[in-house]
């Protein structure tokens, strides 16, 4: 298997699992532009997962349905816990899955760079900068909860550049 239909099967069952989470975690906010703005990000993920289902498709390859299950079983019980574990907890979570993402779709450039596939590396440059959004306002949502939390929450703003580089730079070297 190559390590775009790899990075692209994993992009596809996370954003599963990411969706299920963001649907209990939006559920369980008071706030009603926390609210809009976590379905916001819900449909964002459900438009890269089709993104990414048309990329496999296109290239004659299936999601791999075992990971998918695996990660929507992760993504049930993170929107379950968010009914329970207060408003912080699951904002700093999210954000650090993001940040997570983020390194992913980085992976995902670098390997559809190294196969010359420019649908898949604008593919995951747009995700990149995407995910690193969603990072970002996690983070920020968590900082707003409280002056002990906001702490840990910078720490992880502190964090998130380092784990991998910004996502522009994906499509520079087919630009040549």
């Amino acid at each position: 298997m190559s390590e775009v239909l790899r990075w692209l099967r994993r992009a596809h069952a996370g954003e599963l699992g990411a969706a299920i989470a963001y649907r209990g975690h939006a559920r369980s906010v008071r706030r009603p532009a926390e609210r809009a703005r976590l379905y916001r990000i819900l449909a964002e993920e459900l438009r890269h997962r089709a993104e990414a289902a048309a990329l496999l498709a296109a290239r004659g390859a299936d999601c791999d349905h075992r990971l998918g299950g695996n990660v929507a079983r992760l993504g049930r019980i993170a929107a379950i816990s968010c009914a329970f574990t207060g408003h912080w907890a699951p904002m700093l979570g999210a954000a650090l899955a993001e940040a997570i993402n983020v390194g992913e779709y980085r992976h995902l450039g670098r390997a559809a760079l190294a196969a010359k596939d420019r649908d898949v590396a604008d593919f995951a440059r747009r995700s990149q900068r995407l995910e690193r959004e969603h990072a970002e306002w996690f983070v920020a949502a968590a900082a707003r909860h409280g002056s002990g939390w906001a702490v840990l929450a910078r720490c992880v703003r502190f964090v998130l550049p380092r784990v991998d580089p910004p996502a522009f730079s994906v499509l520079a070297p087919l630009a040549r």
